[in-house]
């Protein structure tokens, strides 16, 4: 008996397939990534450090010292929560679970990066005491939201006064 393809069964299966499909890509870019950003060092040749006669030492060879450089420069630590979210994104895609219906967590990430970014930057969590504690996105979230803090906690502390 041959099997008979429904204009419905087939759009389901390019769906399923498309799904499959993108999560073995974020998987693999999720691997790479953290292995870069694993083993990264602070002299490795990159587009943020230059040394004429250097060697690179990530394991992820010349393009993963660029990444893991561009990555700790723009977003310090906390650009391994965006590896785990990539890689939590992947793990639902290659279960067959519909991002749509964990929109939710989604949120949750975010806020997790944003208040990751904030707080590395505010307490100079950092090993290699440099730039990348909460990246140059954690120094410009905290200069842009100094006057709100400041104008805000002010009235709170007034209106406290106030009541006391």
């Amino acid at each position: 008996m041959k099997r008979v393809f429904t204009r419905a069964s087939k759009s389901s299966f390019k769906k399923k397939y498309k799904q499959l499909l993108s999560g073995i890509v974020s998987a693999i870019v999720t691997i790479y990534w953290g292995v870069a950003l694993l083993s990264y060092h602070v002299t490795d040749p990159s587009l943020f450090y230059y040394a004429p006669q250097a060697i690179v030492r990530n394991s992820a060879g010349v393009w993963g010292a660029h990444i893991a450089a561009g990555s700790f420069y723009f977003f310090g630590y906390a650009v391994f929560v965006l590896v785990f979210f990539l890689g939590w994104t992947s793990y639902l895609l290659l279960r067959n679970y519909r991002i749509k219906q964990e929109i939710d967590r989604c949120i949750a990430f975010l806020f997790l990066f944003v208040t990751s970014l904030l707080l590395l930057h505010i307490y100079h969590i950092d090993r290699a005491h440099g730039m990348l504690c909460g990246g140059v996105c954690g120094t410009w979230l905290w200069h842009k939201l100094i006057p709100v803090i400041d104008v805000h906690m002010m009235k709170w502390f007034l209106l406290a006064l106030w009541i006391a």
